[in-house]
């Protein structure tokens, strides 16, 4: 698996590579072409001046009227044509092809073999021709120049591409020393700027390595970029939140297993007094022992409810709801427990269609958490009132007791915390990670008594 680094990394030194090669190319394509067609003229205008010359010696009004004397000034013209054209030779040439001039090519970019080819590429007269001897490359036209009855003048223009090219090359040894000294700045640039992407990715992955086996570190928050800061930002705050839950774990199996023990040291001990009859009464024995039992039901039925909350159990049965049945379904079941206590529930009337969206067993515990909760700290009497609000019902729950202590209300909602008179300090917590997994919310303050503000998102 690639690191990000080298992700980066390799594509950008294969452009710089390929972009390299390319620019290489076109360059020498498009020069070769350009100076190929650059003496491709400067020949075309040697041949030009040569027949110019040959007109003007042979025109009527010429002073030579001697034919040798022509003969020999138009082959002093063609000299001094080759002498002035810098790529381009002009031989004169002899019978079968034999160079007269230039008597010897030293100091030129020709040949005897390249004389040789040119005549034999371009005789009889066709045109320019191009073709290449000893690694160089060339451009020949033959031409013949009539100066009197059965007399001519046979020349050989020969482009030399080789002397031009020679600045190609420089040009190109100087374009690969320039592209090599770019390209080497553009990786060791991408490098820096890939080691900066990647540095704070791998610290982050190191951390969350840490994280995940129990170490809940933090990072630092890297600005360098919007993205960077957001996960290092991100991690951050799952580290927060996975120490805080382990937290919160801890204490819950710590306070499930201290709420478990009593009740079952309870069952143990009377069990053993039974067994060993110790009891002269056995019926009162069995009696705390089912008591017991049940009571340790409660606990494990809250601890599933809150076990299923957490583990998204309940999501794929919500639904629509009237919650004026769901009232109505609270205060029947409490009916019992308020006769017990000799409480008063009054419930106002509940405004019509009000529907909301949520699991029906799950909004139904969280009620009667709350309706129990004022049932056994109210005076005489809890009052359950319904509104919409935007898009939400609101329910409000309050009793006429003495509310809640400054000291607790932080803590209501707590997992295992108890208030005077609670039993395992889970039906507040229960409500509200209900509350929040159904996506309302629930609030507590006092006035003339306990004041529970609940929220369900009203169905759409």
């Amino acid at each position: 698996m690639k690191r990000i680094r080298n992700s980066i990394l390799n594509p950008f030194a294969w452009l710089i590579v390929m972009m390299t090669v390319l620019v290489l190319i076109v360059f020498n394509f498009a020069i070769r072409k350009s100076v190929e067609g650059f003496i491709r003229s400067e020949l075309e205008r040697s041949i030009v001046r040569a027949t110019d010359m040959v007109d003007i010696r042979l025109d009527p009004s010429s002073p030579y009227k001697q034919t040798a004397e022509k003969y020999q000034i138009i082959i002093h013209d063609f000299m001094r044509i080759s002498r002035q054209t810098a790529n381009v030779e002009v031989l004169i040439l002899g019978n079968g092809g034999k160079v007269l001039y230039p008597e010897t090519f030293d100091g030129s970019a020709l040949t005897d073999a390249v004389a040789d080819i040119a005549y034999e590429a371009s005789y009889p007269a066709g045109g320019i021709v191009r073709f290449s001897e000893g690694g160089g490359f060339y451009l020949a036209e033959y031409k013949e120049f009539h100066i009197a009855d059965g007399q001519y003048i046979s020349l050989l223009f020969v482009g030399v591409l080789a002397g031009a090219l020679e600045i190609v090359t420089i040009v190109n040894i100087t374009l690969v020393a320039v592209l090599i000294v770019v390209s080497v700045a553009a990786i060791l640039l991408s490098s820096k700027i890939a080691r900066k992407i990647s540095g704070p990715i791998t610290a982050t992955a190191t951390a969350a390595l840490r994280i995940s086996q129990g170490e809940f570190v933090q990072v630092i928050e890297d600005r360098s970029s919007q993205e960077s800061y957001e996960l290092t930002k991100s991690i951050n705050k799952m580290s927060e939140h996975l120490q805080l839950y382990y937290e919160l774990q801890t204490g819950a199996m710590q306070h499930a297993a201290h709420e478990l023990r009593t009740p079952l040291m309870s069952i143990q001990g009377y069990a053993e007094g039974i067994e060993n009859e110790v009891f002269s009464d056995n019926k009162h024995a069995a009696s705390v022992i089912v008591s017991e039992c049940k009571r340790l039901n409660r606990l494990v039925g809250e601890l599933l409810t809150l076990s299923r909350i957490e583990n998204d159990a309940y999501y794929q049965n919500f639904a629509a709801i009237d919650l004026a049945r769901i009232i109505r379904i609270v205060t029947e079941k409490v009916g019992g427990y308020r006769e017990k206590r000799r409480k008063n529930l009054i419930s106002a009337a509940v405004p019509e269609h009000i529907v909301v969206k949520a699991h029906e067993d799950l909004l139904v515990q969280a009620l009667l958490n709350v309706v129990y909760n004022g049932l056994r700290y109210a005076k005489s009497r809890v009052d359950i009132s319904v509104q919409a609000n935007h898009a939400f019902a609101q329910i409000i729950v309050r009793d006429d007791g003495c509310g809640i202590s400054e000291q607790d209300l932080p803590h209501v909602f707590d997992r295992f915390y108890k208030g005077p008179g609670g039993n395992f300090g889970l039906g507040l917590s229960i409500t509200k990670s209900a509350l929040d997994y159904m996506g309302g919310d629930i609030a507590c303050h006092n006035d003339h008594g306990a004041v529970f503000s609940i929220r369900v998102p009203l169905s759409e």
